[in-house]
């Protein structure tokens, strides 16, 4: 007589008890998050120390989209500010479902 021993396999059914690996989870987090914020305004400063550099660019100030939220510099002046609206409802939401 042959004596047969069990062995697990990795079924389906075995694999999803084991529960979500931790990139999956961050992932869900992070998409989850990116609906509920709404960008309300925008705008960036930039001078790159740089005359030339600073001449080539500047002619983005002036395209369709970004008038008034990109603003290319000759005074050495560099910052970003960005307003967002955050929704907490959508993520509470997100996390009962």
């Amino acid at each position: 007589m042959k004596s047969s021993t069990k062995r697990k396999t990795n079924t389906p059914a075995h694999l999803a008890s084991k529960g979500k690996p931790t990139k999956k989870k961050f992932s869900k987090i992070l998409r989850t998050f990116i609906k509920a914020v709404k960008i309300e305004e925008w705008q960036l400063a930039l001078d790159t120390g740089d005359f030339a550099r600073n001449g080539q660019l500047y002619p983005i100030n002036y395209l369709p989209g970004n008038f008034g939220h990109l603003h290319i510099n000759f005074m050495d002046q560099n910052y970003l500010v960005i307003k967002l609206k955050i929704r907490v409802w959508k993520i509470v939401f997100a996390f009962i479902r």
